[in-house]
């Protein structure tokens, strides 16, 4: 992977707004061959490329920012080659890192993690020298280090939550993490690996669509000992989720009323007494 990223090039007016940035890639110094590119309003600091560098190529990255008074000139910027396998650097990365590497949590069971709406805590920043912590970059990936979501942030430097990437269950992801400095250090890549789904006890019987306009009606198979359930409904706008309705159910029957379920698609969350662990459910809004 690689990682282009602002180093207070972009001088902003005091009373420019920053819209979006467009990162560009090449292996040409003119830029007459972009291989890879983005521009985005979200990640306007930095951005990840999926894609492997070639050790043999000088590779050259440049970056605009989009104003409310219109574009800035382009700055030049840094290749960081990430190597989810190894070290971070540029073709020939030192050892040991002059950064400490992250220690990885999340406040979710490892082998039993739920699927959004969960917090990656990278903590243990250390350092050779005098720089300070100004940057931590957080990746989620498929087993295959297939790049699913990231953000490289100034602002959650120890911990960050994840509420706009939806993982499938029963399945196994890694989490990674990379410190950076003021010196413009990195740290070794720290990885986890957790494993979703892993509830038991809770089968949701009610079918996973409902028609627009009416309640959901939530019922679970009764299972013994169990006394309520707590139930939360996300509602998924675009990529992102949100908590839009909550209660308890006493027993295994519950309703969650229309006005609710005005969106196409939502993620239901249940524990019950007998659980440590939600169990999640896809629920489709149809017509």
């Amino acid at each position: 992977m690689v990682l282009l990223y602002l180093k207070n090039q972009l001088q902003l007016k005091d009373d420019a707004t920053h819209i979006s940035t467009r990162f560009e890639l090449s292996d040409t110094m003119n830029f007459s061959n972009i291989i890879d590119f983005s521009e985005s309003t979200i990640n306007k600091h930095a951005v990840l490329f999926n894609r492997e560098l070639d050790p043999s190529v000088k590779y050259y990255a440049r970056a605009r920012a989009l104003l409310s008074t219109g574009w800035t000139k382009h700055a030049n910027l840094d290749v960081v080659d990430v190597r989810l396998s190894g070290l971070t650097g540029y073709k020939n990365s030192v050892l040991p890192s002059k950064l400490s590497t992250p220690i990885l949590t999340t406040n979710s069971t490892q082998d039993k993690h739920t699927i959004t709406n969960f917090t990656i805590e990278a903590n243990g920043f250390n350092r050779i020298g005098t720089s300070v912590h100004n940057k931590t970059i957080y990746m989620v990936t498929d087993i295959d280090n297939n790049l699913l979501w990231y953000r490289v942030t100034e602002l959650e430097l120890n911990k960050i939550e994840v509420n706009d990437l939806i993982l499938e269950e029963n399945k196994m992801y890694k989490i990674h993490a990379i410190f950076g400095s003021s010196s413009y250090d990195h740290s070794q890549v720290a990885t986890m690996s957790i494993v979703t789904g892993g509830n038991d006890n809770l089968h949701l019987l009610s079918s996973s669509s409902v028609i627009r306009g009416n309640d959901y009606i939530v019922n679970f198979m009764k299972v013994e000992g169990m006394e309520h359930i707590d139930i939360s409904l996300y509602e998924i706008n675009g990529t992102v989720s949100q908590l839009v309705y909550e209660t308890r159910i006493n027993g295994i029957t519950g309703i969650i009323p229309k006005i609710h379920l005005d969106k196409d698609l939502y993620i239901l969350k249940s524990k019950s007494n007998l659980d440590i662990i939600e169990k999640n459910n896809i629920i489709q809004v149809t017509v």
